[in-house]
C-alpha cells in the first residue's frame, strides 16, 4: 500500500513537473511573440528603398546610422540565437529522459528563458535606437505605412489560405485521385 502511494505521488509530481515546465514554455514563446509584434519594424532594408526616403525625408547620415544599428544587431543575434537554441535544446533533452530532476529543469528552464529575454533586450534596443534616430515625424509616417503593409500582408496570407495555398506552397493542394475501376 505504501508503495502504490509513493509511486502514485512520484508520478503526480512529474506530470506537475512536466506541467509546470511546459507552461512556462508557452509563457516564454508567447512573450517572444508579443514582443516580436510589439517592436515591429519593416524586413529588410526598408531605408534603402527610394518611396520610404523620399515618405520620411531620410538623411543620408540617417540612412549610414540606420545600417549601423541593423548590422550591429544582426550580429549580435547571431551568438543570442544560438546560446537560446542550445538551452531549449538541453531542456528538450531533459524533458525527454525517462527520470526527470525537477531542480535540474527547473534550472535549465530559467536558462533558456533568460537567452529568450536577452534575445529580445537586444531586439529592444536596436528599436529604440531607430526611434530615437528618427524625428517624431518621420516616426509617426512610418508607423502608419507599416502598419497598412502588415494588415495587407495579413490579408494576403489569409486569402492564399482560402484559394489552397499556404504560405510557401507554390501550388494548390492536389485533388484527391479517383479509385481506378475494379479494385475493392
Amino acid at each position: 500500500m505504501k508503495i502504490s502511494f509513493l509511486r502514485s505521488s512520484y508520478v503526480a509530481q512529474v506530470l506537475n513537473l512536466r506541467t509546470s515546465v511546459f507552461a512556462g514554455l508557452i509563457v516564454l514563446f508567447a512573450a517572444g511573440a508579443f514582443a516580436q509584434g510589439f517592436l515591429d519594424l519593416p524586413p529588410g532594408k526598408w531605408w534603402k528603398n527610394e518611396e520610404v526616403i523620399q515618405a520620411l525625408s531620410l538623411t543620408p547620415d540617417q540612412q549610414r546610422k540606420l545600417d549601423d544599428i541593423m548590422y550591429a544587431h544582426l550580429e549580435q543575434m547571431i551568438d543570442l540565437k544560438a546560446g537560446f537554441e542550445k538551452e531549449e535544446l538541453r531542456l528538450r533533452q531533459m524533458l525527454d529522459l525517462p527520470k526527470v530532476d525537477e531542480k535540474r529543469l527547473l534550472e535549465q528552464a530559467q536558462r533558456a528563458i533568460e537567452s529568450q529575454t536577452r534575445m529580445q533586450l537586444n531586439r529592444a534596443a536596436m528599436f529604440t535606437k531607430v526611434r530615437v534616430l528618427l524625428t517624431p515625424e518621420q516616426w509617426e509616417k512610418i508607423k502608419i505605412r507599416f502598419q497598412q503593409e502588415r494588415r495587407d500582408r495579413r490579408f494576403q496570407d489569409l486569402r492564399e489560405r482560402r484559394e489552397g495555398h499556404g504560405p510557401g506552397l507554390q501550388d494548390p493542394l492536389p485533388e484527391p485521385r479517383p479509385e481506378p475501376e475494379g479494385v475493392m
